[in-house]
């Protein structure tokens, strides 16, 4: 940066507001000449959520703070989260039957998690990566998978979820044990809804998992 340069030119704190000041280093100004050779004023910019520098035209910044549309300086990829993260609802089916979670929406102890096990730009996490992570105490790594005992993506109770490695999640079996807890579970609660006594389903349950025990032991 040339050191000879009027600094009229350059941005001073008290033309941008008290809440943007901070991220703003108005000691490391000067001018860069673009390729069709117009010489601006570049500020060095500090986005709050990340941390990176990057240089911004100062006469932007400017004009955006008289115009009172300057928002907090993010970079690209940090503004891009939080838009996305603002349109998406904090909890969301995919096409293929799984739940993401939005990371801004969950505890501060859960964003943690999620943090160390998306990569960056990401701004969604699913949400039985999230149970097991939580229950291990540490984030899963990238070869770990989450497999539903029971098959249903929507069930991510920690009873139905096992921790797989990634060679062996394609072929791991679906455990017919928790498809019949599931199943009890669900007819017994909705014949409790309705005020039925749900003991003779539950026994007329008891004796298929007493059938299958011996095939599945074996």
């Amino acid at each position: 940066m040339p050191a000879n340069i009027s600094r009229t030119k350059f941005l001073e704190s008290q033309e941008i507001p008290e809440e943007i000041r901070p991220y703003l280093d108005f000691e490391n100004q000067g001018v860069q000449e673009r390729s069709n050779g117009i010489r601006s004023t570049h500020i060095r910019v500090t986005c709050p959520d990340c941390g990176a520098a990057r240089w911004r035209l100062a006469g932007q910044l400017r004009k955006y703070a008289r115009s009172g549309t300057l928002g907090l300086p993010y970079c690209r990829t940090c503004a891009h989260i939080r838009r996305c993260a603002r349109q998406s609802p904090p909890r969301y089916p995919t096409p293929d039957g799984y739940i993401l979670l939005r990371i801004s929406a969950l505890p501060l102890s859960d964003q943690v998690f999620a943090k160390a096990m998306v990569p960056d730009g990401r701004y969604n996490i699913a949400e039985h990566r999230l149970v097991m992570a939580k229950y291990l105490g540490r984030p899963l790594k990238p070869t770990e998978r989450v497999h539903h005992r029971n098959v249903d993506k929507n069930d991510n109770r920690l009873a139905n979820l096992r921790l797989v490695s990634h060679n062996s999640h394609p072929i791991a079996p679906n455990d017919k044990i928790a498809q019949l807890i599931t199943e009890i579970e669900d007819q017994s609660r909705n014949l409790r809804d309705m005020q039925i006594d749900p003991l003779p389903l539950l026994q007329r349950f008891l004796k298929r998992l007493t059938g299958l025990q011996p095939r599945l032991s074996g």
